[in-house]
């Protein structure tokens, strides 16, 4: 961690800098037509400019910040990750101030950005600014040239409201971290911070939040079960309320507008644009809704202290229609503070497989309000969130329905009363879909330190894991590029070009690769070679290491194509673009197989759809390195099929689902696609059986997007790298892994505690890439996070049978059995605390547990009998 004497010896040098005002405003300037740089601080504390390669740290000391009455504290800075020319943006930046991340809300609930919006859009999506702890920042030269990259001449600058984490009577931490994984183009620069200083705004001059919730009159109608009261409107919509007051209203339209007014709404004023039935039940409601073309019976029932809501749509028209459907929901007078998919940071979220929960935070009683859940998985597949103006809603711009078919539709809505929040909330779902049980048995190192292209010996197996106690770990015997069992093949015989020539007098083969004998290659007998070489390499890793576990890695999707001749290749699932060609990634193309695209070689993506010769090799393949190879088990990337856009993997033009379609701008469909997530539901059950009938090793990458898959209690990971704030949509997993593919990724072991106290403050469980050869011993902080069998997860805390692990000091009523548990507490280096003396504690039945946690570390108190 690098520390700015200069800056740090600053304030108490010459003191604070008290001055006039840095930009004046005119009595008719409103808040909103300010910019960044306009808003006007007072008793600016300047700052000098920050340069910081990558992954490097900066801290910056500050002196008190007292709270001042109608003034709000500012953070204000320009910032960029250096490009030669402005082009694109990242997650390279955090920024800190008293360890605590400046995400996209204060404790308060209130925006942190100031004079500009938290999102903006660009290519065809909207794209967050801020994610937890990471800041979204412009590549470019410079700030100058970064901030013309948005609206209102701000892409590079930033204004964050820090009255909630700033100290006013000791000294502050200011700290900037570059988050930058690549090199930049100036290995001595990278993240460029300029113009940092800090100052008191008048209150009156921060934007007043929009407020979008409609004034709605009281319904009469309404039946109570248990303290939970169901209200009907006769206009269609609905509300639930709890016995403290909070009532979450409901309401429906269908339009692909985002402005479109709600049909159904949550009063008794019924609309001319649709006719309304209601029917009243022993503890609910059927209300049936008929528009031209479209029928709606919702059926809504009071039962197990909650709402269950269940609907069928069906299109009663003699053609195939959209089904823009909009469910709209806020609280009665209190504008929630929401939560999509556990993220509080973001807006709008456009794939919600993963964690498919809305939750509405009561501002007036924080810690209680409602959590709405999509039960089924077409819900969860045709779906989208967003929030605004205190507005949350579910709806979905992909969903149609043929002439005369239906689509059922099942959610349920949860009050919380306990102040618990969000959390309560997720952990009730998680009890309720059975995702506890799953058992996580030890650390899976996804890429490690140390490894080498060739057969790495027992000694080099050693110094890697040897001091780390039981660990998977993921085979990387190729080369870094192309670890996938199969596919890595091919593709390290196309990069050599060591596939069978043809003869001199043999015809040549169309397009640039002339030479290449396509009969031979489409034998794939050059694989044997490499079943022999992964043989000795799992056999040297279990002889040097004992009880270490090997995985094969896998890619359910990819394959390297001679792009002339697609249609000899063995399986015909490859995925098609809108236009009917091949589906190919040119970044994947060009990362695993470099100058060899150039003579038509590429990567494609296969489905490995049920009943699939995909799906048929996938399994041979799998079931080859296990029985025959002596792998471990099986690792497989890309197994959730459902990433948020189409130019990844989600949606494939071959097939139609039935449900799925592209609109025009009038709601005219376009044209069908299929579901990706719904097509290799079979391939995604039996890959995991497989593992499991041989009681191996199973992981797999993204999270699970359908019911049968979250039911097998399989072990998944969410990528860490794509940001901080998609970390949550892995709450639904039965143990919630995060991989550590952020932060320093192993370069120091103080590093690599700061991404584990991250990812348990976001109630998740850290796995870990290379950094096995900075961890120490077998007591390390990743290792003796496992094996764990999750029972409830929180805020900085995990429960579950074989442990507690926790970043804040507290009495826990864990385990709730009578036993001993051993603490294991590191130091805010991540270094353990009294090794060689560890405490042990003897529990009771009904005896809490008080753990002191030291500053800015974390216990793991670990059940020994």
């Amino acid at each position: 961690m690098k520390m700015s004497g200069k800056i740090g010896l600053m304030w108490m040098v010459i003191g604070v800098l008290f001055g006039a005002s840095l930009s004046a405003v005119s009595e008719k300037t409103t808040p909103a037509e300010l910019t960044v740089t306009e808003l006007p601080l007072e008793d600016v504390i300047k700052i000098e400019d920050q340069i910081l390669v990558m992954s490097e740290n900066v801290e910056i000391p500050l002196p008190p910040l007292s709270a001042k009455v109608g003034k709000v504290l500012v953070l204000r800075f320009r910032a960029v990750s250096y490009a030669p020319k402005a082009s694109g943006w990242n997650w390279n930046a955090g920024f800190f101030l008293n360890g605590n991340p400046l995400g996209r809300y204060t404790s308060y609930g209130e925006p942190r950005l100031i004079g500009r919006e938290a999102t903006f859009f660009a290519r065809d999506r909207d794209w967050e600014l801020l994610s937890g702890f990471m800041v979204r920042l412009m590549f470019a030269p410079d700030a100058d040239s970064g901030d013309p990259m948005l609206p209102r001449n701000q892409g590079a600058s930033f204004a964050f409201n820090v009255s909630d984490v700033a100290r006013g009577v000791d000294g502050n931490m200011l700290r900037i971290s570059n988050l930058r994984r690549t090199k930049s183009a100036d290995p001595k620069k990278s993240l460029i911070v300029t113009d940092i200083e800090i100052g008191w705004l008048d209150k009156e001059l921060l934007p007043k939040p929009e407020i979008r919730i409609p004034a709605r009159e009281s319904m009469k109608e309404s039946i109570s079960v248990d303290g939970l009261q169901l209200t009907q409107g006769l206009a269609g919509g609905f509300s639930v309320k709890t016995a403290d007051g909070t009532e979450v209203l409901v309401e429906t339209t269908l339009s692909m507008d985002q402005d479109a007014e709600s049909v159904l709404t949550a009063d008794d004023t019924r609309s001319s644009r649709v006719k309304v039935s209601i029917k009243k039940r022993a503890s609910g409601y059927q209300v049936t809704a008929v528009w031209p073309n479209m029928k709606l019976v919702r059926n809504l029932q009071l039962e197990n202290g909650m709402l269950y809501w269940k609907e069928r749509w069906t299109n009663t028209g003699s053609k195939a229609v959209a089904l823009p459907y909009q469910h709209r929901l806020f609280l009665r007078d209190d504008p929630a503070i929401f939560g999509l998919c556990g993220d509080f940071d973001n807006g709008n979220i456009s794939s919600v497989t993963g964690n498919p929960t809305l939750f509405l935070n009561s501002r007036k009683a924080l810690g209680n309000g409602f959590g709405v859940t999509m039960e089924n998985d077409w819900l969860r597949l045709l779906s989208s969130l967003r929030h605004s103006g205190g507005v949350g809603e579910i709806f979905s711009n992909t969903a149609f329905l043929p002439a005369g078919e239906s689509i059922d539709f099942s959610l349920t809505v949860s009050p919380v009363e306990d102040g618990g929040g969000y959390w309560t909330f997720i952990n009730d779902v998680r009890k309720r879909w059975g995702v506890n049980g799953g058992v996580a048995e030890r650390p899976f190192f996804w890429n490690w330190a140390g490894k080498g292209a060739k057969v790495t010996t027992e000694k080099d197996w050693k110094k890697a894991f040897g001091h780390l106690g039981p660990v998977a770990v993921a085979a990387w015997p190729l080369n870094q590029l192309h670890p996938w069992v199969g596919m890595g093949f091919d593709v390290q015989v196309v990069l050599d070009e060591s596939y069978k020539k043809l003869s001199g007098k043999a015809p040549k083969t169309v397009g640039k690769s002339p030479d290449l004998d396509v009969d031979a290659f489409l034998t794939f007998t050059h694989e044997d070679k490499y079943w022999k070489y992964l043989t000795e390499y799992v056999k040297t890793a279990h002889r040097a290491v004992p009880g270490i576990q090997i995985i094969q890695q896998i890619h359910p999707g990819l394959d390297a194509y001679y792009a002339p001749l697609t249609d000899r290749w063995p399986t015909k699932t490859a995925m098609r673009d809108a236009d009917g060609t091949l589906f190919n990634s040119s970044y994947y193309s060009h990362a695993f197989l470099g100058d060899s695209v150039k003579k038509d070689w590429l990567m494609a993506y296969n489905v490995p759809r049920a009943d699939s010769a995909k799906l048929k090799e996938l399994l041979r393949i799998s079931n080859w390195g296990m029985d025959e190879c002596g792998f471990d088990g099986i690792y497989v990337d890309e197994f959730s099929w459902a990433y948020a856009t189409r130019g990844y993997s989600r949606y494939d033009y071959a097939l139609q689902d039935g449900y799925s379609a592209d609109f025009g701008a009038d709601g005219n469909i376009i044209r069908q696609k299929s579901d990706n997530a719904y097509t290799t539901e079979s391939s995604q059950l039996q890959m995991v059986d497989a593992a499991r009938q041989r009681n191996k090793f199973f992981l797999g990458n993204g999270n699970a997007t359908l019911r049968s898959v979250n039911d097998l209690q399989a072990l998944r990971f969410h990528e860490g790298g794509n940001g901080v704030g998609g970390w949550r949509s892995a709450h639904l997993a039965t143990v919630p892994l995060i991989l550590g593919n952020f932060g320093d990724q192993g370069k120091t072991s103080e590093g690599v505690f700061k991404s584990v106290l991250a990812v348990v403050e976001n109630g998740c469980i850290y796995s870990p890439k290379e950094c096995n050869l900075v961890l120490k011993g077998s007591d390390n902080f990743v290792s003796k996070q496992y094996p764990i069998t999750i029972q409830e997860i929180g805020p900085g805390l995990i429960k579950a049978e074989e442990r507690l692990i926790t970043t804040h000091s507290g009495t826990f009523d864990w385990p709730g059995r009578e036993t001993t548990v051993v603490l294991y507490a590191y130091d805010k280096n991540g270094d353990l605390m009294e090794r060689g003396n560890l405490p042990r504690v003897q529990i009771g039945a009904h005896h809490p547990l008080a753990i002191t946690v030291p500053p800015g570390g974390m216990v793991i108190a670990e059940i020994v009998e």
